[in-house]
């Protein structure tokens, strides 16, 4: 009886914790609102694999996080990856995910640089009816441009004040994580929180600092500089900080990181020499050109067709429920090309799909999946033969830089979006007036008052995705947009 009941047990944890969820195959990075336990909720996250190997984000061992909204590096962990908590993963109400395993470091949710005002606090930021902030940064203070994917290597692209930056996580035998930086030009020193604690010269050294572990005594935080430039700032009791002057070239640089028991910091060290010994930094504006595609497969489905003995009859598309990357095909918006033969769709999951042979009633489907790892996607516009998809973080305009088939520059196109980590706060449609402005619907929190403006709204982004009105709210769950002729709408409100 004993090991029935064991048996029992362990049945009901494997089906309480195991679906498709986190067996599908979302790529190198998965974007989600993500709790780090004793540091906050990352509202617009974005979760990197680190380590190699099949299978993408949730099938890793080794992850680095970044809030878009703030531009701050918020945590880097081993282990298993997330808890997969949420509506859109094991379908919890009232619920979000959090990171899982060992983290190495952790950053309090806060502006990950400072602003050009020499000020670290946040306070542009919109305020909730909780008091706490909401939405990005403002532009002149830091401001997330997007993604780039090449091969299984994550690149973010973002400005703080008026230089660029292009960073790259990557991690060094198991237990040293790397942030890769290639820094523009410009005429102010711009300054970054790297980890929190207070710092001091490793042995007197100049490039490592060691920090006491705020979580844990009995270990310590390294981190190391590698490269053109910067200077550490040691000056604050709560984080060590990078100061990276003002160059009239770009500069690359790499900033090295690592927890461990303080009788193990030799290991560090050793490390540092290894990875310098290894030459200069990657060359991260080459990986912006777009590598070799991921998902040449195409998968067929069949059509349907209705009877047509009524008024009018449905045909059915099968979907791709049975591809390759075991994606979770729940469809939420489509468009159509101009050639009529081919659309594309977005899922729940945060793909992108093109399906081929809609002009042959009777025909096969071919599908393609040519996008991943987005956040909540159900809402999607082809403008120029180029797709826009609203996901609940930003509208993304999508590229293929090599002509490969696949998307290479995950663009943000507007972020303007104020994002908390409630269950049922949906970003949906996405339409277009005759001037090119886009519009979406942004649902209210499920049996909660509205927290920020965004909640329960219709939002007008202007055509060049620089700006942003709220023009109508008081909506719960508002399904999606129509954009009449005569400047009207209709929204269709859920319940």
């Amino acid at each position: 009886m004993k090991h029935f009941t064991i048996l029992f047990v362990a049945f009901l944890s494997l089906n309480a914790f195991a679906g498709k969820w986190d067996q599908m195959n979302y790529g190198p990075y998965l974007t989600t609102s993500l709790e780090v336990p004793g540091a906050g909720i990352v509202n617009k996250g974005i979760a990197i694999r680190l380590d190699e190997g099949e299978g993408g984000f949730s099938q890793g061992k080794a992850f680095m996080l970044y809030d878009t909204d703030l531009m701050n590096c918020a945590a880097a962990w081993t282990g298993s990856s997330i808890d997969w908590r949420g509506i859109a993963f094991d379908g919890r109400h009232g619920a979000h995910a959090s990171i899982r395993g060992k983290d190495s470091f952790a950053n309090k949710v806060g502006p990950g640089w400072r602003s050009p005002k020499g000020e670290w606090e946040d306070q542009v930021r919109v305020r909730g009816l909780d008091k706490k902030p909401y939405g990005p940064l403002s532009r002149a203070w830091a401001h997330y441009k997007g993604l780039y994917v090449h091969g299984n290597k994550v690149i973010l692209s973002y400005t703080v004040g008026s230089r660029g930056i292009f960073e790259m996580a990557s991690l060094h035998g198991e237990k040293v994580f790397a942030r890769n930086l290639h820094v523009a030009p410009g005429t102010k020193e711009i300054a970054m929180n790297v980890v929190l604690g207070k710092g001091k010269p490793l042995n007197g050294s100049r490039k490592i600092v060691q920090v006491s572990d705020p979580k844990h005594k009995e270990s310590v935080i390294a981190v190391a500089l590698l490269g053109d430039t910067g200077l550490w700032d040691l000056s604050s009791d709560q984080h060590v900080r990078l100061r990276i002057p003002a160059a009239t070239k770009a500069q690359r640089l790499r900033v090295l990181i690592w927890n461990g028991p303080a009788g193990e910091i030799n290991n560090f060290t050793k490390a540092v020499a290894t990875v310098q010994a290894e030459g200069e930094a990657p060359d991260l504006l080459k990986l912006t050109q777009g590598g070799k595609a991921k998902w040449k497969e195409t998968v067929e489905t069949s059509i349907q067709p209705g009877l047509a003995t009524g008024p009018y009859a449905t045909d059915t598309f099968l979907l791709p429920d049975n591809n390759p990357w075991k994606s979770w095909m729940r469809l939420g918006g489509f468009d159509f090309f101009k050639d009529n033969r081919r659309a594309a769709v977005c899922t729940w999951q945060g793909d992108v799909w093109i399906v081929e042979g809609l002009d042959l009633p009777r025909g096969k489907l071919t599908w393609q999946r040519v996008a991943a790892g987005m956040f909540q996607p159900l809402g999607l516009k082809i403008v120029d033969e180029t797709i826009y998809v609203c996901c609940r973080d930003q509208i993304t305009r999508l590229h293929d830089t090599n002509d490969d088939g696949e998307i290479d520059f995950y663009e943000n196109f507007n972020n303007d979006h104020q994002v908390t980590e409630h269950f049922h706060e949906f970003a949906m449609d996405l339409q277009t007036d005759a001037e090119g402005n886009f519009y979406f619907a942004k649902a209210a929190r499920h049996a909660k008052d509205g927290l920020v403006p965004h909640h329960g709204s219709i939002i007008k982004v202007s055509k060049d995705g620089s700006k942003s009105w709220r023009i109508a709210n008081g909506f719960r769950a508002p399904n999606g947009v129509t954009v009449n002729g005569d400047g009207t709408f209709f929204a269709s409100d859920q319940e």
